[in-house]
């Protein structure tokens, strides 16, 4: 806009005094307001048509199609741009129908709303850039709100978060992880759980083939104790005694299972029938039943039983020295549990000599101070 020459000093004085220069002045005044307000609205009609007609062609999207919801956290199930965030499946029964199809294991992420270690996992872990490559070549992973599904919670034991699940393709439970982990720490933990999978899967096609193939059932069954999944293991042996009902090796692993697990009763009775094989049939597998049940008759305060089976296996002079050590503080120990002082004593003072600095002589000490001590 062209706009004319202002007045000279003198022709100003007199025409302000008339007040004609100031109608002037308010009139162009008036003429910029209204230009400056046209141009700003065309500015912004100009933005916002940009914003509504431009976003499809490049790509943009509003916020939640993004995958995240009013706190900026990433919504389960969303529908990600490839490689930039975890592609979250939209619940378990999802992720394990596409971990069946793809091979890969899955990992559950169990968390809440009020949960601010969750949040920096969240934030933290699972927004770098290495942990989402890892996670989306790797594994199928879901999200699980702890208070909306409790029943899910408990039934993975879940009792802290957050806590991490990892599930082999076929269900099986291979580690977790309690609590919060910077991105290498996680990467480190959760690439074990990548490696343990791939040897799950080949054992168990292994063991699958031909379930009599006792060394491919065993093979398997320690894999999954291995991974943490007693239950799972225990459930492979079961299956494999139902061929072969007398195998020393499979009784001998149940009860070892069964004993971590805390099933004491059973675990003794799987020990007592590897004890009641032929010797020569049963050979090491045999010789190696005896310590585990005498510890598992002790916990259960059988100590009369503890000791016949002890008396038994040091009457073989078992070898390393170290087994015959801890079998004389174990029937020293059923000994003073029946209040029979002076065999508790000769046991006792038996396994502290014989190894004064070690596991059992200090042990043996302790109680030898007890004993004498009443």
């Amino acid at each position: 806009m062209i706009l004319a020459r202002a007045p000279s000093t003198g022709l100003q004085a007199a025409l302000v005094k008339r007040g004609i220069l100031k109608k002037v002045i308010l009139k162009k005044d008036t003429i910029l307001k209204k230009d400056i307000v046209k141009r700003v609205i065309a500015l912004v009609g100009l933005c916002i048509g940009t914003l509504l007609f431009a976003a499809p062609v490049s790509g943009a999207r509003p916020e939640k199609e993004k995958g995240l919801d009013a706190k900026g956290l990433r919504l389960p199930g969303a529908d990600l741009e490839e490689g930039r965030l975890i592609r979250w499946a939209r619940d378990l029964g999802e992720a394990k129908e596409l971990a069946s199809k793809s091979g890969k294991p899955v990992l559950i992420d169990f968390g809440a709303e009020w949960c601010g270690f969750c949040k920096k996992l969240d934030r933290e872990t699972f927004g770098d850039e290495q942990v989402i490559r890892f996670i989306s070549e790797s594994f199928v992973a879901v999200k699980v709100d702890a208070d909306k599904e409790p029943e899910l919670t408990k039934q993975f034991k879940v009792t802290g978060l957050p806590t991490l699940v990892f599930l082999a393709p076929t269900g099986e439970e291979l580690q977790r992880i309690e609590g919060f982990r910077p991105p290498d720490l996680f990467l480190k933990e959760a690439r074990k759980s990548a490696a343990s999978s791939a040897s799950l899967a080949k054992l168990k096609d292994i063991a699958e083939k031909d379930p009599k193939d006792v060394d491919a059932q065993r093979a398997y069954a320690r894999a999954l104790f291995a991974a943490g999944n007693v239950e799972g293991g225990s459930k492979v042996l079961r299956a494999a005694l139902e061929t072969s009902p007398d195998h020393p090796g499979i009784l001998l692993d149940l009860a070892d299972s069964l004993r971590v697990a805390g099933k004491a009763a059973e675990a003794r009775n799987s020990y007592r029938k590897v004890l009641q094989l032929d010797p020569a049939r049963a050979g090491d597998e045999r010789k190696k039943a005896f310590l585990p049940l005498a510890r598992t008759l002790v916990a259960l305060k059988e100590s009369q039983d503890a000791i016949a089976v002890l008396d038994e296996f040091l009457k073989a002079k078992p070898e390393p020295r170290q087994d015959e050590i801890e079998a004389l503080f174990l029937r020293g120990y059923a000994h003073a549990l029946r209040k029979d002082a002076a065999r508790a004593l000769a046991d006792l003072k038996a396994a502290k000599a014989a190894d004064p600095e070690g596991r059992w002589g200090l042990r043996a000490g302790l109680i030898i101070d007890v004993v004498e001590s009443k």
